[in-house]
């Protein structure tokens, strides 16, 4: 997995993931995303437009990052997902924890 930070010119954190978020995926890569969107105790985006894969170990990712934007009364929010990854994380349940949202649009409309 390959993380970049993406500027949004506003107060949130904004991220894009790439290619496989699992154990192969550069297990560095997955703790420096989860301090990145909840160090700054901000909102966090994140564009899965191009990750294509995710397993347990990125799950927990998002739900421990969820967790601690939650605690700072700030939401952690997903959109552009790919089909199979957008199914996983619904199979896990995880939408009662985070926004999945459709596209870039509808990610900040529920920031607004």
């Amino acid at each position: 997995m390959q993380m970049e930070i993406l500027d949004t010119g506003r107060n949130v954190t904004h991220v894009k993931l790439l290619g496989s978020m699992d154990a192969n995926g550069a297990y560095e890569n997955i703790l420096r995303f989860e301090n990145v969107v909840t160090s700054a105790r901000e909102h966090a985006l994140v564009d899965m437009s191009e990750l294509s894969f995710i397993s347990s170990i990125g799950m927990s990712a998002f739900v421990e990052s969820a967790k601690a934007l939650r605690r700072t009364a700030h939401k952690l929010v997903l959109y552009a997902l790919q089909p199979n990854v957008k199914t996983a994380l619904l199979t896990a349940g995880l939408d009662k924890l985070m926004v999945l949202a459709d596209d870039m649009q509808q990610a900040q409309d529920v920031l607004a």
